[in-house]
């Protein structure tokens, strides 16, 4: 599901409804937890059209289907994105990032397990970009 080429290229929003095949927050996990197969610069695009996706379906958050889904969400992807050393280079990425991880944020849980490495991260970035 995550991987097909074809659903990637799809709209998120349609006639004002959220596309049901956007990426959610499995798919950004699945796509930056593919870390064994190359540097970030080498998944750059994919890495940027899953967030793109993922904040556009849910940056309203009365609209959020994230928001709406009880699940746990998985930290552990964006966690190595927003340390992975070539990030701080890349402001449009990077803003992806921290959009994303505000999303995720909206939940007490994942707020909750947001470790001192991920806090880390997120300083360093507004360090960097401080106007981003």
């Amino acid at each position: 599901r995550g991987s097909d080429p074809e659903r990637r290229s799809r709209r998120v929003r349609v006639g004002g409804m959220v596309d049901v095949l956007a990426a959610t927050s499995a798919d950004v996990h699945a796509v930056l937890s593919q870390r064994a197969s190359g540097p970030l610069s080498g998944r750059r695009e994919q890495v940027a059209r899953t967030l793109r996706e993922f904040v556009d379906a849910n940056e309203d958050a009365r609209a959020s289907p994230n928001l709406r889904d009880e699940r746990r969400d998985e930290l552990g992807g964006i966690t190595s994105l927003l340390t992975d050393g070539d990030l701080p280079g890349d402001q449009d990425l990077a803003l992806l990032a921290l959009k994303t991880l505000k999303i995720l944020s909206r939940k007490e849980d994942n707020r909750r397990r947001f470790g001192r490495e991920l806090c880390r991260a997120v300083v360093r970035l507004a360090l960097t970009h401080p106007r981003a």
